[in-house]
């Protein structure tokens, strides 16, 4: 979700002040922006994962929006291998610095005439705003991991405009997760069921279904509930007692991990492991090695795996033992015969 301004477009970051100074509250500025929007898809057409819808808007949690596929975008931003991260959708915005309203003749028709979209648009296109600018271009196109050296990328995201693409809502296959079938609010790795969202997405009213139905007080299952899991919470906070390193050549560190309330840690046989998450795209698996007698601490060895995808660099890195803050979040579910504990730490 993104919010706009007219001189800014996309391109601002809110922020919050609590001040107790007395103000006078302004009222929202009607733009034409909602009906700009409707007539434009720009930023639809140009989303390399193709999150953006190109129909109208829908009502979802009891809110109108134009709906995108979060976890399309997701997905596109944090594991393409040609460099993650993306931005394209405000890159190629008409509304942003480097489309054609940042000139005051363009914007003035923009807001009085917003159904004008289409047109406006394809001069955008035409001056090749959103395109590739080498000239603004700050950075270097690496590819590294975490401890590895970095050398210049193979392959590189260089996106042009795609203007002869003619998108169609009704060609979409796009997803959503509405309040129901949201995941918990928990600090876990949790599946996506994307059969369910795509099935949610599809059955988002219009604001016109939506507005009937209220007139007509059908107000039941109108707005998707959310129902908190039941039994206590599946997570709960460690910290990083002791770190130290564990072998001649510094390449494997002893963790020893207890219960911020110093409370007892859940029961464990012999054999069992722990995931360890550092980052949502890095979890690794690792035995405990401490007696099960011993409730007051769970200890683990990670190797450095220099060769490896980054997890246990991650580990070696960034989890510090004295830190307060240093949290892991653990949860108890079975692994074949072995019990079974994920960790993730909160940056």
């Amino acid at each position: 979700d993104v919010i706009l301004n007219p001189f800014l477009g996309p391109r601002l970051k809110c922020g919050v002040i609590t001040t107790n100074l007395p103000m006078t509250t302004d009222k929202p500025i009607d733009f034409g922006l909602q009906t700009f929007c409707d007539n434009c898809n720009k930023c639809a057409r140009e989303c390399p994962s193709g999150a953006i819808s190109a129909g109208k808007k829908v009502m979802y949690n009891g809110y109108e929006v134009w709906r995108s596929d979060p976890e399309k975008c997701t997905r596109y931003r944090m594991t393409n291998s040609a460099g993650s991260m993306c931005g394209r959708c405000m890159k190629t915005c008409p509304w942003n610095l480097e489309g054609i309203f940042k000139e005051a003749p363009y914007r003035f028709l923009a807001t009085h005439f917003p159904r004008s979209a289409p047109l406006l648009t394809r001069i955008d296109d035409w001056l090749g705003n959103g395109g590739i600018n080498p000239v603004k271009k700050w950075w270097w196109d690496l590819d590294g991991g975490t401890g590895r050296p970095a050398k210049i990328a193979a392959a590189v995201n260089a996106r042009g405009l795609t203007t002869s693409l003619k998108l169609k809502a009704e060609d979409q296959t796009l997803a959503c997760y509405p309040a129901d079938i949201a995941p918990t609010p928990y600090l876990e790795v949790q599946p996506i069921d994307r059969e369910a969202g795509i099935k949610a997405f599809d059955k988002l009213l219009s604001p016109a279904e939506y507005r009937e139905r209220l007139a007509n007080d059908e107000t039941d299952n109108l707005v998707a509930q959310y129902v908190p899991p039941e039994g206590p919470p599946p997570v709960f906070p460690v910290l990083i007692r002791q770190k130290e390193e564990n072998s001649a050549d510094q390449q494997v560190v002893r963790l020893e991990l207890v219960s911020m309330s110093d409370s007892p840690l859940p029961e464990f046989e012999a054999g069992a492991h722990i995931d360890v998450m550092t980052a949502p795209q890095f979890v690794r698996q690792y035995s405990l090695c401490n007696d099960p007698n011993d409730r007051s601490s769970y200890v683990i060895g990670v190797l450095n795996e220099k060769e490896g995808k980054g997890g246990s660099q991650r580990i070696h890195q960034r989890l510090k033992s004295g830190r307060r803050g240093r949290e892991i979040i653990s949860r108890w579910s079975p692994v074949q015969s072995a019990a079974c504990f994920s960790l993730a730490e909160l940056a």
